[in-house]
């Protein structure tokens, strides 16, 4: 990612996520809340994690962004951290560290609805580990199904819910649609309660 301009001491917000790579829900998502900061003119530093399926070359690439981090992350930073199953375990423990390290804000968004079964079905000790750095920082989730679950079944009350969002459009006059007889719609997706429908 580029890096935009020179950010105050008291504005470091660095962005963390799947920029480029397998262009999969958590791209998209991740794409769009760039453009809507550049739209509103917000100064970040981002660090691009490419998004796919978590592979033994990935890990080996958290070695190249703990790099990127030491360069990047300074005291007192607002880090963004967006990402899915393994890379957002994976992350949000180093990044735990680093943020004790420099008294900065770890900010969690979780792309999926599955995200805390699959956290469910991690060895117990991995579970606690995680679930108590989601309780120490903010976590972000994409449905209140999602939400309600987080704080019933893992006690993570600080847990936000931030929905899936779209760049939005003007919406047709009324006079563009047919109006004559049935109103035909189709809808393409996903129906499950993972999704919050």
């Amino acid at each position: 990612c580029r890096k935009k301009t020179e950010m105050s001491k008291e504005n470091k917000l660095i962005l963390i996520g799947p920029k480029t790579g397998i262009q999969g829900g958590g791209t998209v998502s991740f794409n769009h809340l760039l453009n809507e900061l550049d739209r509103r003119r917000v100064d970040y530093t981002c660090i691009d994690m490419p998004g796919g399926n978590y592979t033994i070359l990935r890990t080996l690439l958290i070695f190249k962004y703990l790099l990127v981090f030491c360069k990047t992350i300074k005291r007192g930073s607002v880090i963004s951290l967006h990402g899915s199953e393994n890379t957002i375990i994976a992350y949000t423990i180093i990044l735990n560290a680093f943020c004790r390290l420099t008294d900065s804000r770890l900010i969690i968004r979780v792309f999926g609805g599955h995200h805390l079964d699959y956290l469910k079905r991690r060895n117990k000790y991995l579970r606690n580990l995680v679930v108590k750095y989601y309780r120490r920082h903010t976590l972000l989730l994409q449905t209140k199904g999602m939400l309600d679950k987080a704080r019933r079944e893992f006690g993570i009350e600080n847990a936000v819910w931030f929905p899936t969002s779209r760049p939005s459009t003007e919406p047709k006059k009324r006079e563009q649609f047919n109006t004559e007889g049935t109103l035909k719609l189709v809808y393409l997706g996903q129906i499950r309660p993972e999704k919050g429908i």
